[in-house]
């Protein structure tokens, strides 16, 4: 049961709850009103949930560190630790992820860079 709530967690984290963040569409049939609507940010544009990337930072701010179930990354790490010298795991996962993510999600990088304070991002 511990795995799968964690699996869920880090379904979470990666990817499968942040895919559909964005807040539900008003449907046409609802009345318009002739009050000048707010103006946007290009993150909300994009189909980004401005509350949930706000949650999003603040917990990450306050609990910046992930955990990763896998025996076969593990494995891989591990080997690399034993055979090479200075190797670090979390500099080596940190770096992969990093690449990967920012790769997978170019826009949703910048807008939580942001929203980092001075510093916090290069961590």
């Amino acid at each position: 049961m511990a795995r799968e709530v964690i699996g869920k967690s880090a379904s979470g984290i990666f990817g499968v709850a942040t895919k559909n963040l964005t807040e539900p569409h008003t449907s046409s049939a609802e009345p318009h009103s002739s009050v000048a609507e707010p103006q946007t940010s290009a993150a909300e544009d994009r189909g980004v949930n401005l509350k949930a990337l706000d949650q999003a930072v603040a917990e990450a701010i306050k609990y910046p560190k992930i955990t990763i179930w896998s025996t076969t990354i593990a494995a891989v790490m591990r080997y690399n630790q034993i055979t090479t010298t200075r190797y670090s795991m979390s500099r080596e996962a940190k770096a992969k992820l990093k690449q990967v993510l920012l790769e997978e999600y170019p826009e949703l990088w910048e807008e939580i860079k942001k929203r980092l304070p001075e510093g916090l991002d290069a961590k």
